[in-house]
């Protein structure tokens, strides 16, 4: 065997921060001999100390909801004091209802707490949770039949409140809370007629309307600007957006005109910058693929459409800004399997992570704190039993 020295090279990937086929190199310079196999073993030994990931079970994630029934619908939050809460929608094996469960974590640890049910009125599904400036958590669910939305809050450091039935039926509707700690939910009534209600709940507990907006499709999403103003987009066909607020819209226009845009997403940044996304096939970057179109509102006027590279049949179920930059949660299904994937926009350059697993995930949501995105999604750990798990990754 020579006696020259050569170089080890030792391949490092960090599932926490790689990009899709790549790694990061790590080159040492050692001599061959006991010397190397002494270094070879140390970095196998510390090796978690840089490419650790918060799995269990050589998993990339955690499974939070250990449930006998199948778990959908996770909603992720954390307070001012470190506090992580998941709510999700558990069907239980036993009578076959649907049910909204609670577990949470402090930030610093790895130890969740046992799920416990917190509601299980009405067939719950579909939980939405928000959480206002002063660290409430908003709780939002519908029932399966007839429709009934179920509201409840658990004020910061404390326990979840009693249930509130709003007083219509709804199968759409969407939700979010403002800088002035009010929560704010839109919905389309069954009771007909093209046309959104608009409720608000005021910090000190009152209900405000519900007042009238005039409808142009479905797939509604909304944000609340510093004035308290509402920006909703709607897709099904087209897109339209939509601004004003309990009194009415004082702009409604159709921003993009077609036959197959559904899926809107809007997100918001702290110096006024509107994105709006949808899916649409006429997108395509190959056979039977396409990208996610995009446009962006600075001041009073519109982008051009463009996409974002995301080829495939990627779904897109969540986008916010943090900061100046808009980050985007994602899957897209790959053969039998699906994997999670979430990018991060600066205006310019667009950076996508991809979270391989050995399942089908799907609908994530996430936040951001302190350099870090804390994600939850659905796992088909076996063929029909879905679990939520958990993540974190490191953002810029």
């Amino acid at each position: 065997m020579s006696k020259h020295r050569r170089d080890l090279v030792i391949y490092a990937v960090s599932s926490s921060s790689r990009k899709e086929g790549k790694g990061g190199k790590i080159f040492i310079r050692v001599g061959y001999g006991l010397r190397a196999l002494f270094l070879v073993l140390l970095l196998f030994l510390f090796s978690g100390s840089f490419c650790q990931r918060e799995d269990g079970e050589n998993l990339p994630f955690q499974v939070i909801s250990n449930t006998p029934g199948n778990s959908v619908c996770p909603e992720i939050a954390i307070t001012p004091d470190g506090i992580i809460h998941v709510v999700w929608a558990d069907s239980d094996v036993t009578t076959g209802d649907w049910r909204i469960m609670y577990s949470w974590r402090d930030i610093s640890e790895r130890n969740w707490s046992e799920p416990v049910v917190v509601y299980d009125r009405g067939e719950a599904a579909w939980p939405t949770l928000r959480m206002d400036s002063l660290g409430n958590l908003h709780l939002l669910y519908r029932d399966w039949e007839p429709g009934t939305l179920f509201y409840a809050c658990k004020p910061f450091g404390g326990e979840w409140g009693d249930l509130e039935v709003l007083p219509e039926r709804t199968w759409l509707w969407y939700a979010q809370c403002d800088r002035e700690n009010r929560f704010h939910l839109i919905y389309e009534p069954f009771s007909g007629g093209i046309v959104y209600h608009y409720l608000i709940r005021n910090p000190d507990g009152s209900w405000e309307g519900p007042y009238e907006l005039p409808a142009r499709a479905d797939n509604l999403r909304f944000v609340i600007d510093g004035d308290g103003k509402v920006h909703l987009v709607e897709g099904g066909g087209s897109i339209f957006y939509s601004y004003g607020d309990k009194d009415g819209w004082y702009i409604s226009e159709m921003i993009y005109g077609s036959a197959s845009a559904e899926w809107p997403r809007i997100a918001l940044s702290r110096d006024g910058r509107l994105v709006v996304t949808w899916h649409d096939p006429h997108f395509h970057c190959g056979f039977g693929t396409y990208n996610i179109a995009y446009m962006v509102k600075e001041d009073t006027s519109w982008s051009s459409v463009d996409t974002f590279p995301m080829c495939g049949k990627p779904r897109l179920d969540r986008i916010f800004f943090h900061g100046s930059d808009l980050y985007l949660l994602w899957w897209k299904i790959e053969g039998s399997t699906a994997d999670l994937y979430w990018s991060a926009w600066d205006g310019n350059e667009f950076e996508t992570h991809r979270i391989e697993t050995p399942y089908f995930s799907m609908t994530p949501s996430g936040v951001i704190r302190d350099g870090r995105l804390y994600l939850v999604w659905i796992e088909e750990m076996e063929p029909k039993n879905f679990e939520v798990v958990f993540r974190v990754e490191n953002v810029k």
